[in-house]
């Protein structure tokens, strides 16, 4: 059950360093899921469309394409891929912040 998979920073930073794409797009799909309120979140390019950040977008491209391949080439994109999602990660704020927020009052004034 891919759903049930637990995001860490930590085991996609790992899996970037280590050029794996599996455990890369796994790691995905569950930061996915966690920060887009996404429980059936199964797939890069429905990521792809929930991301708002061209650099990300073009490295989850270029995974695409390296688990899709019939050329089992080395992955060469682990760094770039990293970077783009720590900068994404640092300048964006999960959606379920964005959506506890309200324009109505507090019930209690202090």
């Amino acid at each position: 059950n891919t759903t049930a998979t637990t995001f860490s920073l930590s085991s996609l930073e790992q899996a970037c360093r280590q050029a794996e794409v599996n455990s890369i797009k796994t790691a995905l799909l569950a930061w996915g899921r966690k920060h887009f309120s996404r429980s059936k979140l199964i797939g890069l390019a429905e990521l792809k469309n929930l991301i708002d950040d061209d650099a990300l977008c073009q490295q989850l491209d270029l995974l695409d394409q390296q688990l899709w391949s019939s050329k089992q080439s080395e992955y060469q994109y682990g760094h770039a891929l990293w970077q783009a999602f720590k900068n994404y990660n640092i300048n964006t704020k999960p959606t379920k912040n964005a959506s506890t927020s309200t324009d109505l009052p507090p019930l209690y004034k202090q």
